[in-house]
């Protein structure tokens, strides 16, 4: 009979270790599934900015309402309490000029002001933060974009765009 009870408990012992193993393999996939979609919202935030025209990003407004369209990502952080940011700062700016625009619960608010249409480069922060059974979680992405960057619509056109041989005169051309 003691021989069944040892037997009995090593069997109980070495299942419970096997579902806590289970658990923490579940708990370790889900939290790598939900870095993976945040790093798939910033980079797809960072597309959708590179892609618009410089007006649409440039200022707090008119980012405000692009943010608005959630990214294709945005639904597998959605029981984890998904904010997304985007800060904009002028590189090198004195004084640190910057504006911020945040998303969080499908809701847009600026967090802070600003118009930087007229500045020629910006630097965009992007970032996620959630929580989940572990804890709070971040990750963040850096850009710089430029007003005659390569994603800038109307570019081509511009003397700043033009291929090389369109920028030159005729007769420099060939030389």
């Amino acid at each position: 009979m003691v021989e069944v009870l040892v037997a009995v408990l090593l069997i109980a012992l070495g299942l419970t270790s096997v579902l806590t193993m289970n658990v923490r393999s579940m708990q370790a996939l889900r939290t790598a599934r939900q870095a993976g979609a945040a790093s798939q919202i910033l980079q797809q935030r960072i597309e959708m900015l590179r892609d618009r025209p410089w007006p649409d990003v440039a200022s707090a407004a008119s980012l405000s309402r692009l943010m608005q369209t959630p990214t294709e990502s945005e639904s597998e952080l959605a029981d984890a309490a998904c904010e997304e940011s985007v800060r904009v700062s002028v590189p090198n700016a004195p004084g640190g000029a910057s504006f911020i625009v945040v998303r969080q619960y499908g809701g847009v608010r600026a967090a802070a002001q600003g118009d930087f249409r007229a500045e020629m480069s910006l630097l965009f922060e992007t970032g996620v933060k959630w929580t989940d059974s572990t804890g709070p979680h971040e990750r963040t992405l850096r850009t710089v974009i430029t007003r005659f960057g390569l994603t800038r619509s109307g570019l081509f056109g511009n003397l700043a765009g033009r291929p090389a041989e369109l920028a030159l005169e005729p007769s420099e051309v060939g030389r």
